[in-house]
């Protein structure tokens, strides 16, 4: 059983009906889209540990809560 085989019969278990299509090969992802979204997954990552470190620095030098 594959997982969408899989998914599909726990739906099944939940009294949902699901239909497995098979994607067209015009929808399927290319190297080139692939490549894309590794850049933009690596920009995410880098502006969250970017705003990670800013925020450690201000919490860091920030007044002590009275």
């Amino acid at each position: 059983m594959n997982y969408n085989e899989e998914i599909a019969s726990m739906f099944k278990e939940f009294g949902l009906e699901i239909n497995i299509e098979k994607v067209p090969p015009h929808r399927r992802p290319t190297p080139q889209s692939y490549l894309e979204l590794e850049k933009s997954i690596a920009l995410k990552c880098a502006e969250n540990d970017r705003m990670r470190m800013l925020s450690e620095v201000y919490s860091r030098n920030s007044l002590p809560i009275l």
